[in-house]
């Protein structure tokens, strides 16, 4: 509450031309929202989107007199929301909604597919990369490599919590088999995903279907 309260004084201006809105101040206003697990309080992502919104809405404004934040600058708040909503793919693509159109195609497209990673889910990761190549954005390897990098951060987060941060028994990035962390019924998808990513060339059993998002 006192965030808010602080922010929406900044954005009238009622600390004069000492203060102006830039990236350091968005990713602080996200943080504060990222919740307190020792003092058992969750993360509240809509909270973060809706101060995001009231400044995007006071920057279209002709009263407005600050600085106008790059594209790169907007990746790194991206970046900061992903990590707060956390828990729900669904809650990614919401907050890809509001902030998408600010932030460098390359850099949003990239922080969506490593969520679609983190999240087990080739059916969306296809979504990502049909958008970026509608976009003009050549894809390849690398691409590919943004997801199972999602992939290999979840298993090595589940196998932390089964081994309770044992060091010795939990799983390194480098020994996660991305292939046996994709669920059965998604297997089609990550085969589909491999071949528009120029890994593999196999015959498509699936129509496309290009989304943008």
């Amino acid at each position: 509450r006192k965030v808010k309260q602080l922010f929406v004084k900044l954005l009238h201006g009622q600390f004069g031309n000492a203060v102006e809105v830039n990236e350091y101040i968005l990713c602080a206003v996200v943080d504060a929202f990222g919740g307190d697990k020792q003092n058992e309080i969750e993360s509240d992502w809509k909270g973060a989107v809706e101060m995001l919104e009231m400044y995007f809405e006071k920057e279209q404004s002709d009263e407005y007199r600050g600085g106008q934040l790059k594209e790169k600058e907007y990746g790194n708040v991206w970046k900061r929301l992903i990590q707060l909503c956390g828990s729900q793919l669904e809650d990614v693509l919401e907050c890809w909604k509001v902030i998408g159109k600010k932030v460098n195609a390359v850099d949003g497209y990239l922080g969506l597919l490593e969520s679609t990673g983190k999240f087990k889910r080739p059916d969306v990761g296809l979504k990502v990369v049909y958008a970026m190549k509608k976009s003009g954005i050549g894809v390849g390897a690398w691409v590919l490599k943004v997801f199972e990098r999602g992939i290999k951060w979840r298993a090595v987060e589940e196998s932390r919590k089964r081994t309770k941060g044992n060091v010795v028994e939990m799983m390194s990035k480098d020994r996660v088999d991305v292939n046996r962390e994709i669920p059965l019924l998604m297997q089609p998808f990550w085969r589909l995903l491999k071949v528009e990513c120029g890994v593999t060339q196999i015959e498509l059993p699936i129509e496309r279907v290009r989304i943008k998002f």
